[in-house]
C-alpha cells in the first residue's frame, strides 16, 4: 500500500473501514479525497490492518503523508 487511497480500498472502502473505525463514511471519504489521514488515527489504522493480516506500518504512513518536495518547490 503506497497511498491512502490503497490503505482505505484495502481495508474494505470507506464504508467498512468507517464502520471498523467507528468514524463518519465522510470522514474516511473525505481521507480518500485529500489523500491524507490524522496521525491520531494511525494507531487503530495500523491494527486493523494486521487484523486483516495487510502490512501496514507508521513507517508506511510517514512516508504515504510525506510533503512532495518537487511540488512544493516548483
Amino acid at each position: 500500500m503506497k497511498t491512502v487511497s490503497d490503505v482505505i480500498d484495502t481495508l474494505g472502502g470507506p464504508s467498512a473501514l468507517a464502520r471498523t473505525m467507528g468514524e463518519e463514511v465522510s470522514t474516511v471519504s473525505a481521507w480518500k479525497h485529500r489523500g491524507r489521514i490524522p496521525a491520531r488515527h494511525w494507531p487503530l489504522l495500523i491494527e486493523v490492518a494486521r487484523e486483516g493480516e495487510c502490512e501496514l506500518s507508521f513507517e508506511a504512513m510517514f512516508k504515504m503523508h510525506e510533503p512532495d518536495t518537487k511540488t512544493e518547490a516548483a
